[in-house]
């Protein structure tokens, strides 16, 4: 959901009642596109969050912790030079369009002068960016530097002055009347109504307008009260109290909550940056396996056809022995030679390929040079074959656990044992940087069952391996039959059934079928399992086996507690 105009002019009247007069105490940039402001005010110390990321550029004040780098950005630094122990005098926000502007002054001489600077932020989709200005209006640095060869409309770059972004040609709803906006209404496709309200009315947007028209009944044929709707919510956003709800992780506008607009987009806008940030880095993780898989396919391909061309290999002898018979009747500078195959029943004449360079016994010797080659070849096409099915069973099931993953420290599990595995290549760490800080290191996932008994969910393949070797032969290991999915394991020789279905029910949400209606999942006791010598992590092979048909779902975890 796009962060609309009618939501920042409200998020700017909260705030102007909020935070002016506070003084900036700290600034961090946790992300590329993210910048926290921590201002202080008596009593309290407020973080305002100033986000330039397309899908989620924003601002609110938040109550997040984020972590942020050792090391701040150039950017970070520069807003830090200049903006800190400033405070904050005005915050106000272009009528209808997603620009925000951020007054700063500071007294200097003792009292005698002030200095002022600026911070703008502009909402624009891909196009948001952050801007410092002096107090002569005059661009510091943007975070994101525009030049002509990203635009010829409109630079933002140091030391130019800065100008507004081109405006909107649509009407301003504040001086737009009742004819004309039912005009609008009038005009519009019946099957479409939202673009009506977006394409012709600024600070609408289509998320916005959609709701609007579905909060009204035969909203065709009554004009009057969408406009008296839309009225409605621009005085509410006007005054800091158009506030939304969430419902099924979305915003709605219609009806208006009481409360904080900041609080409940700070909850909303946690929940969808966290989901967009797992989403991208699996996106990031599934583009590189790809890769290797693809690499591996290709391998497997042309290591099949050696394979094939190698089994060939009687043939050369054959032709070497056919040769060797018929010595007599051959001879030297022949391009072929016809001879009888006794091998054949009938003993029919063929026709076998010389080298005319050679004597006809150096070309019977030719040919079992040639078969003694492909036989050598075919001992160490067999090993590399089954190396190259293994390395693609392995990347496939990586693969399958990236998408099944549900956090992000799911995803860093993987992505280290990536690292570790040689697909990800890294810098090589100064020797006083490679101990490992075990604390912070992932570990699997435990639950406790209301009988007791632990369960314990690999998180990465060696996490699998690892929960596998370190339990006793008498408990139960789970996994999805024919899927990729994390290997789970029941820590107990004598489960009840309920246990046991809870471990299935583990075993088919943390895999790649957890959105399917019915998963199959396979259960052994650990004894009964193996890994077989040589192969890759989380690679293993099992007998005495039984099959749960197991619906993943969520609701499972209400009966288990979490132990880590």
């Amino acid at each position: 959901m796009s962060f609309n105009a009618l939501t920042l002019q409200s998020v700017t009247a909260e705030l102007n009642k909020r935070i002016i007069g506070a003084r900036v105490d700290k600034i961090h940039q946790p992300e590329t596109n993210t910048i926290t402001i921590e201002l202080r005010l008596p009593g309290e110390n407020l973080s305002l969050l100033l986000c330039t990321q397309p899908s989620l550029a924003r601002m609110h004040l938040t109550e997040n912790k984020f972590t942020n780098p050792k090391t701040p950005s150039s950017f970070c630094m520069l807003l830090r030079k200049h903006l800190d122990k400033y405070r904050l005098d005005k915050i106000s926000n272009i009528p209808f369009e997603r620009i925000v502007r951020f007054d700063f002054s500071r007294e200097e001489d003792f009292g005698r002068s002030r200095e002022k600077k600026s911070l703008i932020l502009e909402i624009m989709g891909r196009h948001s960016n952050l801007i410092l200005l002096d107090d002569k209006n005059t661009i510091i640095d943007a975070l994101d530097r525009i030049d002509e060869s990203k635009s010829r409309v409109r630079q933002v770059l140091p030391k130019l002055t800065y100008t507004l972004p081109p405006a909107q040609k649509k009407e301003n709803p504040k001086t737009l009347s009742l004819v004309k906006f039912s005009w609008f209404i009038e005009v519009a496709d019946p099957n479409n109504l939202p673009d009506a309200l977006f394409k012709n009315i600024a600070g609408i947007s289509p998320y916005l307008a959609k709701q609007i028209i579905s909060s009204v009944v035969e909203p065709k044929n009554n004009p009057e009260i969408v406009y008296n709707r839309l009225m409605e919510l621009i005085a509410l956003s006007e005054q800091g109290e158009l506030v939304p709800y969430i419902k099924e992780e979305k915003l709605y506008f219609y009806p208006s909550q009481k409360g904080s607009i900041n609080q409940v987009l700070d909850a909303y806008y946690t929940k969808a940056f966290y989901k967009d940030k797992l989403n991208q880095q699996k996106q990031n993780l599934l583009s590189l396996l790809s890769t290797h898989i693809e690499k591996a396919e290709k391998k497997l391909a042309l290591r099949t056809g050696a394979l094939e061309k190698a089994l060939d290999a009687d043939i050369y002898r054959k032709k070497g022995d056919l040769l060797t018979s018929s010595l007599y009747l051959l001879e030297k500078g022949a391009t072929e030679a016809l001879v009888p195959d006794y091998y054949t029943e009938g003993e029919p004449l063929v026709t076998i390929e010389l080298d005319p360079r050679l004597t006809p016994s150096q070309n019977a010797q030719s040919y079992y040079k040639r078969y003694n080659k492909a036989r050598s070849a075919l001992r160490n096409l067999d090993t590399l074959l089954e190396d190259t099915k293994n390395e693609l069973h392995y990347l496939q099931e990586t693969k399958g656990l990236i998408e099944a993953a549900k956090d992000l420290e799911d995803l860093e599990s993987l992505n280290d044992e990536l690292i570790k595995e040689g697909y990800i290549k890294t810098k090589k760490l100064r020797q006083t940087n490679r101990k490992k800080d075990t604390t912070s290191a992932s570990q699997p996932r435990r639950y406790r069952t209301p009988s007791g008994s632990e369960i314990v969910v690999g998180r990465n393949n060696r996490q699998n391996d690892m929960i596998r070797r370190q339990g006793s032969g008498d408990f139960w290991w789970f996994h999805t039959q024919k899927l990729p999915g994390a290997h789970v394991v029941l820590k107990t020789s004598s489960p009840d059934e309920k246990d046991l279905q809870l471990a299935a029910g583990l075993a088919a949400y943390f895999s790649k079928g957890s959105e399917d209606s019915l998963v199959e999942v396979d259960s052994a006791r650990l004894k009964y399992v193996r890994k077989p010598t040589g192969a890759k992590p989380g690679f293993v092979l099992y007998d005495n086996e039984r099959t749960y048909m197991v619906k993943p779902n969520r609701a499972i975890f209400s009966e288990l507690k979490q132990l880590n």
